[in-house]
């Protein structure tokens, strides 16, 4: 596997550890502020304004890592001052349009829409979000585009040390209150983003006579389709969401919303940093190198990403309650119940990216677009019937369904494109290591909840690496070099 990529997935690795230490350290902190229902409720915000800035980007974000790494190769009849100029003031453009026409539906109509006040009072306020978040993707995937993972990780990680200081700071000082938290974040977020903007945007470059109507055809042409992409992932990920506070009340969502902000955390720190370096960068090898590098990449890439993708969901079946009380309380450990359904499928719709990469490479955007939609679809039905018959634990399964049939349909449809192959023999691997270590964990439990979690973490982190080690030569050789490349004293 290239340096590149173990450099990169480095940096992105060590920004979601941080961001899931920090979240880690916030959630305790967050859940003891709020009520259940109150948590669930901003969950519920949270989770839905991705899908209102997903509708501001239009996809462009998606096509600037596409036409970079082309612009770049010199494989274009642009020039990146037409790139820069067309994609940051379109995104701004589209981005304030988005925000006027919500405000006014807010306004207008969704008293008929919300009963609950509060909530709408809370949406109101994080529209605000649309805009800063928008051209916060425009410039986040343009340092992925470079391949600036050092950059990308460190404004992630500044983002997250001030949200978690400022935000808790204010509601200590001022007032426990959800409208105050969300302005606080955007005020946050704003100051931040014009902050970073001087150093990792070309503004000297972002000028209206560089427009170009026919780069943004263009990019449009491609990012339409991923727009319907992003738009059916966000709205898999907040319709369980929605179903569960309209038919099981916002305290059962606090309890949802709690599990899946700590599953989060949990693949984040390994599953995600993979899966973000690696389209950038198997684009890049197949545009200069040609067809065997991004081969040998791909393939590397989706083997690391299974082996570090399933112990996580071990060890939320293992030690979920302990976790989830230790961290967020007594009151929110009915979520111990869905989490390993929601490590698997968090792990599942991460490996998305990678078992597409076909679909990205030759642009079939559209059938991406049909693959989520579909998803998005069948999602809404299980969940509706799922949720009423089965609870939380219903939405998470039907979750981890429609994650799993849209990967393996995804992965089918890229291999008519690019020759991939699912690396299944380490997959069996990975999986009989993390169930004999499950077996072996199951059979003792420390009386005191943090003496498990330790217990639990610890021994079965060590004991699933040996068990890889033994079954799998490959990555045995492969740690032995990294021990023997260690300073010696």
């Amino acid at each position: 596997m290239g340096n590149r990529f173990l450099s990169s997935a480095g940096f992105y690795g060590s920004a979601s550890l941080y961001t899931a230490v920090l979240g880690l350290v916030s959630f305790p902190i967050m859940t003891r502020l709020f009520e259940v229902a109150e948590y669930g409720l901003l969950g519920l915000v949270s989770a839905t304004i991705p899908v209102l800035v997903g509708i501001g980007k239009l996809g462009l974000q998606h096509a600037s890592i596409r036409f970079y790494s082309e612009l770049n190769a010199g494989g274009s009849h642009w020039r990146l001052p037409q790139y820069y100029s067309t994609l940051f003031l379109s995104m701004a453009l589209c981005a304030l349009l988005l925000w006027l026409l919500m405000q006014g539906f807010l306004e207008l109509f969704s008293a008929h829409f919300i009963e609950d006040r509060e909530l709408r009072v809370l949406f109101s306020i994080a529209t605000y979000l649309i805009v800063t978040r928008v051209l916060e993707s425009g410039m986040l995937n343009l340092l992925k585009a470079r391949e600036q993972a050092f950059s990308h990780s460190l404004y992630l990680m500044v983002k997250r040390t001030l949200v978690l200081l400022v935000t808790i700071g204010v509601m200590l000082l001022v007032e426990v209150d959800l409208a105050l938290y969300f302005l606080t974040l955007t005020a946050v977020e704003m100051v931040l983003l014009a902050v970073f903007s001087v150093f990792h945007v070309p503004l000297t470059r972002l000028r209206p006579r560089y427009f170009s109507k026919p780069l943004l055809s263009a990019m449009l042409l491609f990012g339409i389709p991923m727009f319907g992409i992003e738009f059916s992932t966000t709205l898999i990920t907040i319709t369980d969401r929605y179903i569960i506070n309209a038919i099981l009340g916002a305290e059962a969502l606090g309890w949802y919303t709690s599990a899946f902000t700590l599953v989060e955390y949990a693949q984040g720190i390994v599953t995600m940093a993979l899966a973000t370096a690696a389209l950038p960068i198997f684009l890049r090898l197949y545009a200069e190198e040609g067809d065997q590098a991004a081969h040998g990449f791909i393939d590397d890439a989706l083997r690391l990403y299974y082996v570090a993708a399933i112990p996580v969901v071990l060890i939320v079946a293992s030690a979920g309650e302990a976790i989830i009380t230790l961290l967020a309380g007594e009151k929110y450990a009915a979520g111990a119940a869905v989490m390993p359904w929601v490590a698997a499928g968090v792990g599942m719709h991460g490996a998305f990216v990678l078992v597409a990469c076909g679909l990205y490479l030759k642009k079939k955007t559209g059938q991406m677009f049909a693959i989520l939609a579909f998803t998005a679809v069948s999602n809404l039905l299980l969940n509706l019937w799922a949720v009423p018959n089965y609870g939380i634990v219903g939405a998470a399964v039907a979750s981890l369904v429609c994650y799993t049939v849209c990967s393996m349909v995804a992965y089918l449809l890229s291999r008519r494109h690019f020759a991939l192959r699912l690396p299944w023999l380490s997959i069996a691997r990975a999986a009989g290591a993390a169930l004999l270590t499950y077996i072996v964990l199951e059979q003792y439990t420390p009386p005191l909840l943090f003496l498990e979690l330790v217990y639990k973490g610890l021994v079965g982190g060590i004991l699933y690496l040996a068990l890889m080690c033994g079954f799998d030569s490959e990555l045995r050789q492969r740690l032995l070099k990294l021990f023997m490349a260690l300073p010696s004293h």
